[in-house]
């Protein structure tokens, strides 16, 4: 039976330092969980450094179960790694979100009635002991005890190690692939971009050559490359060339779906409060999400998804806002920024310094949550990603699962993403983003044409990542399935 060990060494440093997934993690983490529901002619593992341990180790994907590897916190508790958790507050204590204190003493207050077991109290305030115990931070992951092993020990000739993160910030793990490839393990590394290395001016200090130099040692334990999209498997065709090495690239393109849900205690007590869903949405959705993210919502809005740095092309964006705001006979929705705080955006900061963050036509969602984020794709007029560069674009493919349309830069992968369900611009012109959001402002007509288009199109979900992966990896090194 084939065996397929899936590299988590990013993710596990990244939850040691994050509350939960963005961008690479997040599109990795529901790879292997799909593709290991997927796969079931062949043993699925994960294979991760372990920073306590110092070592390689290996446990069975059985051991940790589906839908757990998605969530950062439920892994990190699985784990047993220190790191930061954002705390979910009970329905129970929402009231007292406001007065530390008080919210204090009656989260002990819960917590011993719960170690004794009282469930009448909890069943009296409509939710159940259970539902209280899993909106603790890895409450159900605490008592599990997940045995882990050597990697070296359970891998042998013929097995798959499969590379799908960004582990070339992890020397530690490097030596170990070389030994793994040596001893005839099979080694899929996926690339998701090479913009350090085609746009280094985007990125700080030495990175873009420790890019570089990571990727030439990719090539000495790859027995196969996986391309997030077409554009980046170019330009690492280009690069490879340019080198003089000879690996085979596949491309297996990433999805266009939205956010792993999470607060399931919370969702159990909303489906016995009786709340229409389908039909009070908003009311059901912002009942997940911090009153700072709920009060987005009072004003129409267009929404900007990813890390707050130079290459999301965040200044020219404010930019074109100022000139919108200025531009007569245009009903001007506010612009909202949701992601974590980058690097190289002084001009970004000054700009909103100087203005009042643009006299308060923008505000800024700082490191949302999953549920935070999709209520925001959910209650938006459309998205904005006039990155410079991506090797994907995944907040594009998310905004479409929200049935939203965008404006979205022609180049490198992201029309594979936009298609035809959006509107594009030159994300070097601020005269071109101008025009594309000026025309999804003004033209309702337009955006609800694009809207439609969106809903009839079957868009690519992460099973369709996961079986194309799946096939990927059934290839040989002659290239055979």
């Amino acid at each position: 039976m084939e065996r397929y060990f899936f590299d988590i060494s990013d993710i596990v440093h990244f939850i040691s330092r994050e509350s939960h997934f963005s961008g690479i993690q997040r599109a990795t983490v529901m790879m292997i969980d799909r593709a290991a529901e997927n796969i079931t002619d062949a043993e699925v593992f994960v294979s991760f450094f372990d920073p306590q341990k110092k070592k390689y180790q290996v446990v069975s994907f059985s051991e940790i179960g589906i839908g757990i590897l998605t969530n950062a916190q439920s892994l990190r508790s699985l784990l047993k790694i220190k790191g930061k958790t954002k705390v979910t507050i009970s329905p129970l204590l929402r009231k007292y979100s406001d007065t530390p204190v008080k919210l204090w003493y009656h989260r002990m207050r819960l917590s011993f009635l719960s170690r004794l077991g009282n469930d009448k109290f909890f069943s009296r305030r409509n939710t159940t002991l259970q539902e209280w115990k899993s909106t603790q931070s890895g409450f159900e992951e605490k008592s599990r005890r997940l045995e882990t092993l050597d990697f070296n020990n359970e891998a042998r000739k013929g097995d798959s190690l499969v590379l799908l993160d960004a582990s070339w910030t992890l020397p530690q793990v490097l030596g170990v692939f070389c030994q793994a490839r040596e001893r005839g393990i099979h080694i899929h590394s996926m690339i998701h971009d090479l913009i350090p290395i085609v746009a280094p001016e985007y990125f700080t200090g030495s990175s873009p050559i420790e890019f570089h130099n990571w990727l030439i040692g990719t090539s000495k334990f790859t027995s196969r490359y996986i391309a997030n999209s077409a554009s980046t498997a170019n330009d690492l065709a280009i690069f490879l060339k340019s080198y003089g090495i000879e690996i085979p690239i596949e491309t297996v393109p990433l999805a266009q779906a939205g956010l792993p849900k999470s607060n399931l205690a919370d969702r159990a007590a909303l489906a016995r409060s009786n709340l229409r869903n389908d039909v009070y949405k908003k009311l059901y959705l912002g009942s997940f999400v911090s009153d700072e993210v709920r009060s987005l919502s009072r004003n129409p809005f267009v929404l900007c998804v990813g890390t707050m740095e130079v290459r999301k092309n965040i200044w020219k964006i404010a930019q074109v806002w100022d000139r919108l705001r200025m531009t007569p006979n245009i009903q001007l929705p506010k612009l909202v920024f949701a992601g974590r705080a980058g690097w190289l955006k002084q001009d970004f900061d000054n700009f909103m310094r100087a203005t009042g963050n643009l006299y308060g036509w923008v505000e800024i969602a700082e490191n949302p949550s999953d549920d935070e984020l999709a209520y925001l794709y959910n209650n938006c007029l459309f998205t904005i990603t006039a990155s410079c560069y991506e090797g994907w674009g995944l907040p594009i493919g998310e905004s479409l699962s929200y049935g939203k349309t965008a404006v979205v830069s022609n180049v490198s992968s992201m029309p594979e993403v936009g298609g035809n369900l959006v509107e594009y611009c030159d994300p070097m012109s601020i005269d071109s983003i101008f025009a594309a959001c000026s025309k999804l402002i003004a033209d309702p007509v337009h955006r609800s044409k694009l809207e439609k288009s969106i809903a009839a199109t079957k868009l690519r979900s992460w099973d369709d990542v996961a079986t194309d992966l799946r096939n990927v990896l059934r290839k040989n090194t002659s290239g055979k399935v």
